[in-house]
């Protein structure tokens, strides 16, 4: 298993793979761009033999800057149930912690 921060030739893989993880919300191309861009830091890609098994994406707060939201989180569902989503938060939480957040923010939709 392979953990890296994101690039903008990522893009396509994180539309395919939110794609397939319903009810999570799939954005635009520039949304995703956007994040590539600008907070490459703070999300990450899991993969397997190089598939694309897993993201998370966070921002820090423009208002706190102790707040890391972590945005969307997304594991492929072949490869649900061993413990990856907790890999990946633990990452982002151990990124935000070392430029200096706290506290941690997170929303959660009911299934659909």
């Amino acid at each position: 298993m392979n953990l890296r921060n994101i690039t903008e030739k990522d893009n396509s893989r994180i539309r395919e793979l939110i794609y397939i993880c319903k009810p999570l919300g799939l954005h635009t191309s520039f949304t995703y761009w956007v994040l590539t861009k600008y907070f490459p830091n703070l999300c990450f890609l899991m993969e397997s033999d190089k598939k694309l098994i897993g993201f998370i994406s966070a921002l820090r707060s423009t208002i706190d800057d102790k707040v890391l939201f972590i945005w969307q989180i997304a594991v492929s569902p072949e490869y649900r149930g061993k413990r990856y989503a907790s890999i990946l938060i633990k990452t982002v939480v151990d990124s935000g912690t070392n430029i200096g957040c706290n506290r941690f923010q997170l929303s959660i939709s009911p299934k659909k």
